[in-house]
């Protein structure tokens, strides 16, 4: 490559990082407001229904709930950011944990979108993908919700019915399973040593343990694969982003 070239790549290097360098700033800061405005909109019921009834509230009993919801869900309300960040990016995160149902809607969109551009998770072209693709997504959730409030009387006699309910208690599962599939897909190499591990775990200690320590052991695995990916890497079996 010649030096003008070698130059002209450089320019256009640095003018791309610096517009993805504007890009996350923008969204932090927004992802910051829209967090801080969210969870003010989640007190607005209780304390309007406090102010117009004149409600008293028993500050012993909130703090007897509270903890015992941090106590249950403390520990996957921290990790799960972490978790699902390098899947879905800053935007991506900010959006997923505001609207709700991270591992059932908002992640497998992401990654269902990322693998039809044809982007990897974990760069900027793939968290701009996800940012969109979790902003769609939670728009149809909206509109979802407010026909299924509309129609609700329509809509319950159908999710009840016998012969379906068993195809809907299974939806997560599904799409978890499709997920494991598209990501083992793109990194064979990468996902093998994880995988394994996860089906002599579940052969030895069975599933009970696994739902009950799900948190940790997502953990475990997570930084098992980090270790693995990077072994690859210096050994020259992968390259950047995983692929073979």
């Amino acid at each position: 490559m010649s030096e003008q070239s070698t130059k002209d790549v450089q320019v256009k290097g640095t003018k791309r990082d610096g517009v993805f360098d504007e890009y996350d700033h923008k969204i932090h800061r927004m992802g910051r407001i829209g967090t801080f405005v969210s969870l003010i909109t989640w007190f607005l019921p209780a304390i309007g229904i406090t102010l117009i009834y004149k409600v008293h509230l028993n500050w012993g009993q909130i703090l007897a709930a509270t903890i015992a919801v941090v106590s249950a869900f403390g520990l996957q309300g921290f990790f799960q950011p972490f978790t699902f960040f390098p899947m879905l990016g800053a935007g991506g995160t900010y959006l997923s944990f505001i609207f709700g149902n991270v591992p059932q809607q908002r992640l497998p969109c992401a990654t269902s979108c990322q693998e039809i551009m044809g982007v990897d998770m974990g760069t900027k072209e793939g968290d701009i993908v996800a940012t969109i693709a979790v902003g769609i997504s939670s728009l149809v959730s909206v509109a979802v919700c407010t026909l299924g409030m509309v129609a609700v009387t329509i809509i319950y006699p159908v999710i009840s019915n016998p012969v379906l309910s068993p195809g809907f208690g299974n939806i997560i599962p599904a799409l978890f399973g499709y997920m494991f599939v598209t990501v083992f897909l793109g990194s064979p190499k990468v996902a093998a040593l994880p995988s394994i591990l996860c089906l002599i775990m579940l052969a030895v200690f069975g599933i009970p343990f696994a739902s009950k320590n799900s948190m940790y052991l997502n953990l475990f695995f997570m930084g098992t694969a980090v270790v693995w990916a990077y072994y690859l890497f210096k050994k020259g079996k992968i390259k950047s982003g995983g692929r073979l």
